[in-house]
């Protein structure tokens, strides 16, 4: 659930594991991928948000949130991430319209590290999050 109160959770923590640098996206799914997920009445409504067909590097039908509430809600995470002292990009290869947009986080899939880099990062897999203290938005 992307709630602010949720994502400034969810960044605090990373900040105080000494995060400095973050990828976000937001979920891109297939047609059919939608229809089976869609059947998951906990996860139905999310899907039914993902209602726009994105331009992705696989040239494939995906769908996504729209793209003017994805700039939208990445204007204000790239805000409090700035507040925590990081620096924010979006995935660019899950939406291409991104590159076009003068947003400062309008960058390419992992901007800040060499591929050897990513490579030497993504081998320890050692860090867990822990996700037990997020608030569902319908839990009331």
């Amino acid at each position: 659930d992307d709630t602010m109160e949720n994502v400034e959770r969810i960044v605090s923590d990373a900040r105080d594991l000494g995060v400095k640098r973050v990828v976000m996206s937001y979920l891109v799914l297939p047609r059919s991928m939608m229809e089976k997920v869609k059947q998951n009445e906990f996860l139905r409504g999310a899907v039914e948000l993902l209602s726009e067909q994105t331009p992705t590097i696989s040239e494939n039908e995906l769908f996504s949130y729209p793209l003017t509430k994805k700039l939208e809600k990445f204007t204000e995470l790239e805000a409090l991430c700035r507040s925590k002292g990081m620096e924010m990009s979006v995935c660019g290869c899950k939406e291409h319209r991104f590159r076009e947009t003068k947003t400062p986080f309008g960058r390419t899939c992992f901007p800040f590290f060499t591929i050897a880099k990513r490579e030497e990062l993504s081998s320890d897999f050692s860090i867990k999050l822990e996700t037990s203290h997020l608030i569902c938005a319908d839990s009331d």
